[in-house]
């Protein structure tokens, strides 16, 4: 295995890697911070779940930029590659629509409500 052949790995597994961890820590602190934004008056989870929904992109776009990169070096296609590459390219996406659809929950309530 070559130096250009490890090093495509990260790539594709940072789609399925980043995007799942960044909508559990968003979803997690989405319990949490409601009472936090109620005693400081700021919103502390739009900006959080913005920041989780670009990560999230992100890690999609280079897990995109892996298959693009197997895909003009070689010939002969990794199958499995492309599989796990277009897969976290995939999930980076739909984990980041879902954290953009939990940043409409703070722009609507103010965590004061009960």
């Amino acid at each position: 295995m070559t130096a250009h052949r490890r090093g495509r790995w990260p790539l594709a597994l940072a789609g399925l890697l980043a995007g799942p961890m960044c909508w559990a820590i968003v979803t997690q602190a989405g319990q949490i911070l409601p009472y936090a934004e109620c005693r400081t008056q700021w919103p502390w989870s739009l900006p959080l779940a913005l920041a989780g929904a670009a990560l999230s992109a992100a890690s999609a776009w280079l897990a995109w930029r892996g298959l693009a990169l197997q895909r003009g070096g070689e010939r002969r296609r990794d199958s499995a590659f492309a599989l796990i590459a277009s897969l976290g390219a995939m999930l980076g996406l739909l984990f980041a629509l879902a954290m953009l659809l939990q940043a409409l929950g703070p722009m609507v309530l103010t965590g004061c409500e009960r």
